[in-house]
């Protein structure tokens, strides 16, 4: 994945690179790191941005059961509320103070558990393996 490097330090007897002022930004805000992520063809699970109460009431039945972390400023788990229901999601977002958020599903789609697809299930953890391998080895692009 192609990524832009700021200025060079010098560190000792090594050149290291910091990543520019952007790619931090885009680090510390969920919505836009997703958006990054899908641009460069990086699966992830399925999710919506919620910033305002009509994107909060279009928030698709698949994401549910899931997750809404706020966009900003989220760590080791705050900012991060479990939500099985509309009515959680809407009282969520109301205890988040409606800040920006990214409501997310797991990582199977609730229809897909629904439907008993199994095969599809068992795909999506196949691909979801041979991409961490291909990380954790240097091999994704």
């Amino acid at each position: 994945m192609p990524v832009a490097l700021g200025p060079r330090i010098r560190g000792g007897d090594e050149w290291e690179a910091y990543s520019a002022a952007a790619s931090v930004a885009v680090c510390q805000d969920r919505a836009a790191e997703k958006a990054l992520f899908m641009r460069c063809g990086v699966p992830c699970a399925p999710y919506a941005v919620i910033e305002t109460a009509t994107q909060l009431t279009a928030v698709s039945d698949d994401l549910l059961p899931g997750i809404l972390k706020t966009a900003r400023m989220g760590y080791d788990g705050k900012g991060q509320v479990r939500v099985s229901t509309r009515a959680e999601l809407a009282t969520a977002w109301a205890g988040l103070k409606n800040v920006a958020c990214v409501g997310g599903s797991w990582v199977t789609p609730a229809s897909a558990v629904q439907a008993g697809d199994w095969a599809k299930i068992e795909a999506l953890a196949r691909d979801a393996a041979e991409l961490a391998k291909a990380l954790s080895q240097g091999e994704a692009n």
